[in-house]
């Protein structure tokens, strides 16, 4: 992991910031619905004091996360940390944008 990413309260949550250029957009969003689903958890994202579940595309573009937007990816349940730890290489890969 990165040093701007860190996990936090024993990996069920991790500080990430969007670092692709274009911030969270519908490939993006849907990348993190594709991948929380694959594992027994739920995850959420949180952007100040608003927090949607990666279950809606749609919930999670309610956010409006231009690039640099710092956001908290919390997950529960089975595979918490498994699905934490998925996503947050998915921005640490700056989602595969340039």
């Amino acid at each position: 992991m990165k040093k701007d990413t860190k996990l936090l309260n024993q990996g069920m949550k991790a500080r990430v910031y969007l670092k692709n250029d274009l911030g969270m957009h519908a490939r993006v969003a849907g990348l993190i619905f594709q991948t929380a689903r694959k594992f027994k958890a739920n995850v959420y994202i949180r952007k100040g004091d608003q927090e949607v579940s990666s279950d809606s595309v749609v919930e999670m573009l309610t956010l409006d996360c231009p690039k640099g937007t710092p956001l908290i990816i919390r997950a529960e349940g089975k595979e918490a940390r498994a699905a934490l730890e998925s996503i947050v290489s998915l921005f640490e890969e700056k989602f595969g944008e340039n």
